[in-house]
């Protein structure tokens, strides 16, 4: 029979260690990093922090007319989750979601889908915060604009509109889990979206989860 202070330690363990993993599932991370070489770069992966092991490299050729990025395992397989919060192969342009720091090396998000993550050494490489980012970003929209809709404001929940894929709001201003976005109009398509002034609000993130598409 197990002493009840010796069960007592042991459902305490067991809490601590849920309650770490809700934690890190339930978080939106300290913020991101952006991925934009100048010249050749290269950008290993490790499952481990202060690994020596590099399990995947990202290789990303910048020449005076064209920029190439190849993603490559170290055992030749294939890999097939690798989306980042922001990924433009083309031009050699990734954003990662950052979930934790600790001495240099940050533990960032691979595929938002299966939120995978692995950890990198940033090097030259800095770590931007949620507030500093976000204004930078454009063409911001709702992934489902029937769940998240342009609404007047966080706590007046009156839609304005549910169908913005247009892609030319810009972010204002962030209030917790909104932002307040506005249509730039030399970025709209639709010539009514140009000429008319939109702003309002849509939830950016809710626990973990993204709830946003843009570009940078």
């Amino acid at each position: 029979m197990i002493p009840i202070r010796c069960l007592y330690v042991r459902l305490l363990i067991i809490s601590l260690f849920l309650v770490a993993c809700q934690s890190e599932k339930g978080h939106i991370g300290t913020g991101i990093i952006h991925v934009e070489p100048d010249a050749d770069f290269e950008l290993d992966f490790y499952n481990d922090f202060q690994s020596t092991f590099k399990h995947i490299t990202l290789s990303i050729s910048v020449s005076d007319t064209t920029v190439n990025s190849d993603l490559k395992k170290l055992d030749g397989a294939v890999l097939e989750e690798f989306n980042p919060i922001f990924k433009d192969q083309k031009h050699a342009v990734f954003v990662f979601r950052v979930l934790e720091e600790h001495l240099g090396w940050a533990k960032v998000i691979i595929d938002e889908a299966s939120l995978n993550s692995m950890w990198i050494n940033l090097g030259s490489l800095k770590v931007e915060r949620w507030s500093d980012f976000l204004p930078t970003v454009f063409r911001v929209r709702s992934k489902n604009g029937l769940s998240n809709p342009l609404v007047k404001s966080p706590s007046n929940r009156e839609k304005l509109m549910s169908d913005f894929s247009l892609t030319c709001f810009r972010i204002h201003e962030i209030q917790g889990d909104w932002i307040k976005i506005f249509n730039q109009t030399n970025l709209c398509e639709d010539t009514a979206l140009a000429i008319l002034p939109i702003q309002g609000f849509i939830r950016w993130k809710r626990g973990s989860e993204i709830l946003i598409i843009f570009n940078i």
